[in-house]
């Protein structure tokens, strides 16, 4: 049995909404012998868009007007009209609208796709244009059509513009929806104005903004908010989705997860995913299981973290930063045999370390003075090409101090500054902190010189440091000029 014009439409659109551009090409094609319909042709000018071939889309729509030329109608100039301006071609779009206004009156639908255009191609003066063109011949402007003003004003970082189209919405009572919030959580997730990132986020303190109703918002919001370390929204985001009636998808459980973390809610954590995994059996993702993982570590339950990881890991493709975490985890809790049998375990998976990861082990090690393995490690980790940071060289600094070397600590103070690395108060009070348990004070006054050479301001640390210096000198006067400042 052939499927007809009307099963090869559907066939079609279904093909183009998944993202199977070639499958929906290829139904057009088959649906030649059946008789094309128009919802055939449109398919085929979007599935055509989606593969970024303006020249097949206007093509096809040339074939539509000399098969079909009675179906002709708006929709289908428009649906041309937006494929040329998604793909940023302007022109193309202008002379299909100047054959459009030959035959057809503009709609709300042509006004609006032409706004985007213009605001994808970052002409946002030529999009209020449209907008005025469109409230003079008498239509009302709606929601998509601030929207595409605000993505125009937040893809160039024009605040003004973004508030002053937010307040003209306010003005005509028009409710944010779903895409308006969307926008603003990505205008406060990119841009790097800390004040505009922080008002953007207000939008959802709005009694007209419903972040529940639309995942995609829900997500854009939760990461927005997680992105700026947001607790009092996060708060009430998983307040309002424990009220909704959201079925999460697996990216959503993983931001909820990441933003129960940072709550310190673990055990909400857990609750997540055990309704993902249990009771609505999603199997989770990469990032999914990365998100839960790292939750376990801070909440300090690492044996569960590697627990979770043994279970899923023949399942699930573990990548460097879920490695990483595990290390991370075993080495904060000072067990440098666990991080080493991650690592190993890394090694033999042929995953790639980073220096995340190396400086982690490093630190494991040192922390206990094993300096014999963390310069192995090192030199691992050179051969990885993986370059140190400043917290790499002070897990040495403090692994050399611990042992009461304070010429090798010192040797590797030199060395960082020789790489580029500036030091920073925390390296100085290592420093500072193994002089003085070592009882060397003349080279504790030294590191205070090169303190105050680096113009590092000390800190509350480095106050108690001295305050323990003078003492065990025997000079309390001095202990309590410091204290006293």
């Amino acid at each position: 049995m052939e499927p007809d014009a009307v099963m090869y439409g559907s066939l079609a659109k279904f093909a183009v909404k998944a993202g199977r551009p070639e499958l929906s090409r290829e139904l057009f094609s088959k649906a030649e012998g059946g008789g094309r319909g128009l919802k055939n042709y449109m398919w085929a000018i979007r599935s055509a868009g989606q593969e970024g071939d303006l020249d097949r889309a206007v093509d096809t729509f040339r074939q539509l007007q000399q098969s079909l030329p009675e179906t002709i109608d708006v929709m289908s100039y428009n649906i041309v009209i937006d494929v040329c301006v998604s793909n940023k071609d302007m022109p193309r779009a202008l002379g299909l609208l100047a054959e459009m206004r030959q035959r057809y009156q503009l709609n709300l639908v042509t006004y609006n796709t032409l706004m985007k255009g213009h605001c994808i191609a970052g002409d946002i003066g030529a999009a209020r244009g449209v907008l005025r063109e469109m409230e003079e011949a008498g239509f009302v402007p709606d929601v998509a059509s601030f929207s595409c003003l605000l993505s125009g004003a937040a893809k160039a970082e024009d605040f003004d513009a973004i508030w002053a189209t937010i307040a003209e919405m306010d003005r005509r009572r028009l409710r944010p929806d779903s895409y308006i919030i969307s926008i603003m959580m990505q205008v406060s997730r990119r841009t790097s104005n800390t004040a505009e990132a922080l008002r953007a986020l207000t939008v959802l303190d709005r009694p007209d903004v419903k972040i529940c109703e639309d995942e995609v918002a829900f997500n854009t919001a939760l990461d927005a908010c997680i992105f700026r370390r947001d607790r009092a929204r996060l708060e009430r985001a998983i307040g309002a989705y424990d009220h909704s009636q959201v079925q999460a998808s697996v990216r959503t459980y993983g931001l909820l997860i990441k933003a129960c973390s940072i709550l310190r809610r673990t055990s909400r954590c857990q609750e997540f995913w055990r309704d993902m995994v249990e009771v609505r059996r999603l199997p989770p993702n990469d990032i999914c299981l990365g998100c839960m993982i790292d939750a376990l570590v801070e909440g300090h339950l690492v044996d569960d973290a590697l627990a979770l990881f043994q279970e899923w890991k023949a399942h699930v493709k573990c990548d460097t930063i879920l490695y990483s975490t595990l290390i991370k985890g075993f080495a904060s809790a000072g067990d440098a045999d666990r991080a080493m049998a991650i690592y190993r375990d890394m090694q033999s998976s042929g995953v790639r370390m980073n220096h995340i990861a190396y400086t982690a082990l490093i630190n494991a090690h040192a922390r206990k003075g094993l300096m014999k393995r963390a310069e192995a490690l090192f030199e691992d980790m050179e051969k990885d090409g993986c370059k140190p940071n400043a917290i790499t060289y002070s897990s040495f600094i403090r692994g050399h101090c611990v042992r009461g070397d304070l010429s090798a600590a010192l040797r590797c103070f030199q060395r960082m500054l020789d790489g580029g690395f500036s030091a920073d108060c925390v390296i100085f009070n290592t420093l500072l902190d193994g002089c003085v348990q070592a009882a060397n004070f003349e080279l504790a006054d030294e590191v205070l010189e090169e303190m105050k050479a680096h113009e590092v301001e000390p800190s509350n640390y480095t106050w108690s440091i001295l305050i323990k210096m003078w003492s065990k000198r025997g000079e309390l006067d001095r202990a309590f000029e410091v204290l006293r400042a």
